[in-house]
C-alpha cells in the first residue's frame, strides 16, 4: 500500500508540483517514438511500478542507443500521473542531462568516504525518509561510475526506513550504463579493485534484470544515407575497439590500426591540421551559434587545450590578440566568439 503523501513535506510538494498537462503532451510525443527495445523495457517497468511489486532493473548499451530517450519518457509518463520519480546520476554533467536530476550523493546523503557496512544519513521520520517511502521509481544514469558501496549503502538505509526483504525493500530501481565507459574511480587501485568497485560485484547484482539496448537511435536523425553510412561505420568501429575485437589475437596489451578515413593528414603542423579540419570557416561563421554547437575538438592535456586556444584566437580578427592561460579566456576582438571557442575545446 502506498505511503500517504504528507502535504507539509517540502520536499515531496516539489516532485509533485510539475505541470501534469505539460508532461502528459510530452508523453504523448515520446512513447510512439521508442523503439520496439525500448518499449518493452518501459512497459516492464510501468507495469512493475503499477502493481507496487520492487524490481531491479539494468539497462546496458553504447551511447546513442536512447538510454536518456527511455528515462525521460518514463519520468513524464509517471510525473503526469502525479507519481514521484526521482533521478539520481554518478556525476553533476550526468546529471543536468535529465529534468530534475541530481547527484546520488546530494539527493540520498551518501558518505563520500563509504564501506560495505556504510549507510546513507537519512534518519526515521525526516522529510527525505518520507519521500523515499512516497517514490514510485528511483532512476540513476551512469550508474557503472557509482561505487557499489554507495549503492549498498541505500540499501542498507532503505532497510531500516521500510521493512521488506526485497531488494532496496520493494521500491523499482532502473539503472544504465556502459561498460566499455569509465568504471568507478579507485585511487591508485589495480584492476580487481576496480572490478570489485563496479556494481556487478555487489550482492544486488543477482537480483537484477538486465535489458540491452542495441538499435543507434542517432542514425535514425540523419537525413542523408551517405551519412547514416559514415556514422554506422565509425559507430561499429568503435564498438570493436571497446569490445576488443579488433587486433586479435593478443595477450591482453595489442597495437590498432586507425583507419585512414580518421586521420587528418596534408598538414605539417598538427594543431592547423585539426582546426582546418574541425573550424575551417570559423570566420565566416563567427555570428552562427549553430556552427558552434555541432564542432568541438577533444584535447587529452591542458596544455595541448592552452595551445589550441591559442591558435585560435589568433585567427580571429582584430589587432591584438593576448592569451593568458586555461583558468583565463582570451582577449580579442570578439570576446564572445573567443569565449565559445574556448569552452569547446574544454569541453
Amino acid at each position: 500500500m502506498s505511503a500517504p503523501i504528507d502535504v507539509g513535506n517540502n520536499l515531496i510538494m516539489q516532485e509533485l508540483s510539475y505541470d501534469i498537462n505539460v508532461l502528459q503532451a510530452e508523453a504523448d510525443k515520446l512513447i510512439p517514438s521508442l523503439t520496439n527495445e525500448q518499449k518493452s523495457i518501459f512497459d516492464k517497468v510501468m507495469s512493475t511500478v503499477s502493481n507496487d511489486n520492487g524490481g531491479f532493473f539494468f539497462v546496458y548499451g553504447f551511447g546513442g542507443i536512447g538510454k536518456t530517450f527511455l528515462w525521460n519518457a518514463l519520468t513524464s509518463s509517471l510525473r503526469a500521473q502525479s507519481k514521484i520519480v526521482l533521478i539520481i546520476a554518478s556525476s553533476g554533467i550526468a546529471a543536468t542531462l535529465l529534468p530534475s536530476g541530481r547527484t546520488a550523493h546530494s539527493r540520498f546523503a551518501i558518505p563520500i568516504q563509504v564501506n560495505e557496512t556504510s549507510m546513507c544519513s537519512i534518519s526515521q521520520g525526516s522529510p527525505l525518509a518520507k519521500l523515499l517511502e512516497c517514490t514510485k521509481l528511483i532512476i540513476c544514469n551512469e550508474a557503472l561510475m557509482v561505487q557499489r558501496y554507495c549503492i549498498e549503502a541505500f540499501d542498507h538505509s532503505l532497510k531500516d526506513l521500510i521493512h521488506s526483504n526485497l531488494p532496496f525493500r520493494a521500491k523499482c530501481i532502473i539503472m544504465g550504463g556502459d561498460f566499455r565507459q569509465i568504471l568507478p574511480v579507485v585511487p591508485k587501485g589495480s584492476r580487481a579493485s576496480v572490478v570489485n568497485a563496479c556494481i556487478c560485484s555487489s550482492y544486488l547484482w543477482s537480483s537484477c534484470t538486465i535489458f540491452t539496448l542495441t538499435k543507434n537511435m542517432r542514425l535514425t536523425t540523419l537525413g542523408s544515407e551517405e551519412d547514416k553510412k559514415k556514422l554506422e561505420w565509425f559507430s561499429k568501429w568503435l564498438l570493436d575497439v571497446g569490445d576488443g575485437k579488433l587486433g586479435e589475437p593478443n595477450d591482453g596489451t595489442t597495437d590498432i590500426e586507425v583507419p585512414k578515413a580518421l586521420l587528418v593528414n596534408d598538414y605539417e603542423d598538427t594543431i592547423e591540421g585539426i582546426v582546418s579540419v574541425i573550424y575551417g570557416d570559423v570566420i565566416a561563421n563567427l555570428s552562427n551559434n549553430e556552427y558552434f554547437n555541432d564542432r568541438a575538438i577533444l584535447a587529452p592535456t591542458i596544455e595541448m587545450v592552452d595551445k589550441i586556444n591559442q591558435y585560435m584566437c589568433s585567427l580571429l580578427p582584430g589587432e591584438a590578440h593576448e592569451f593568458f592561460s586555461s583558468d583565463s579566456v582570451c582577449q580579442a576582438s570578439n570576446q564572445r566568439t573567443a569565449l565559445t571557442i574556448y569552452t569547446l575545446l574544454n569541453f
